[in-house]
């Protein structure tokens, strides 16, 4: 009797040592289920621009208030998972431009109001933003010329900001394992290149 006691008993503390020692497993679906958000922004731009409008052979100035918020849509997003080493490695998309909203309170115009539709001065101050965003990324990037990737201090502060959001947004998944994460960046030419 006090030998099948002890047997049952070896046995029961097999089974949860056993059940202690089993490895996290962690799968790409229940990865893309934690990021399961359709655009992550990671950092954003002020911008109090000016920009004209031709009405008939005027020339009108538009000040305005903008801000343009850059970021990933997530569904772009994808997990490769190296069981063996155990690394989950990251793929994000290039961070582009998401969202850019006007304050409409902001609009002043110089000269005085002209006779312009609010959707039309909407758009053209939307596409003004943009295009100073933009064009903050390609001066930055002038002393490389040949270079695809055009990088400012917005697009990059919204990598790493988006590097550290979908880490966080994993961390509960792996936290109990020996994962490592690393992340890449899809360029425009469909490869990949290390961020960190």
């Amino acid at each position: 009797m006090k030998k099948l006691i002890i047997l049952a008993l070896v046995f029961v503390i097999c089974t949860i040592l056993s059940g202690c020692a089993k490895k996290n497993v962690v799968t790409s679906s229940n990865l893309i289920d934690a990021v399961e958000i359709d655009e992550l922004y990671g950092s954003e731009f002020v911008y109090n621009g000016v920009t004209q409008i031709p009405v008939e052979r005027n020339n009108y100035n538009i000040k305005y208030n903008s801000t343009v918020k850059v970021g990933i849509n997530t569904s772009d997003l994808s997990f490769d998972i190296d069981e063996e080493n155990d690394i989950i490695k990251v793929i994000i998309p290039e961070v582009d431009i998401l969202d850019v909203s006007i304050d409409v309170d902001s609009i002043e115009y110089l000269p005085s109001k002209p006779n312009l539709e609010i959707k039309t001065v909407l758009k053209r101050c939307e596409e003004d933003a943009i295009a100073d965003a933009k064009a903050e990324t390609y001066l930055s990037d002038a002393k490389n010329a040949n270079s695809s990737q055009h990088s400012s201090l917005l697009f990059d502060i919204a990598e790493d900001n988006i590097c550290s959001l979908i880490k966080g947004l994993i961390s509960p998944l792996i936290e109990d394992s020996e994962y490592t994460v690393d992340f890449y960046r899809t360029k425009t030419t469909h490869t990949t290149e290390v961020i960190r």
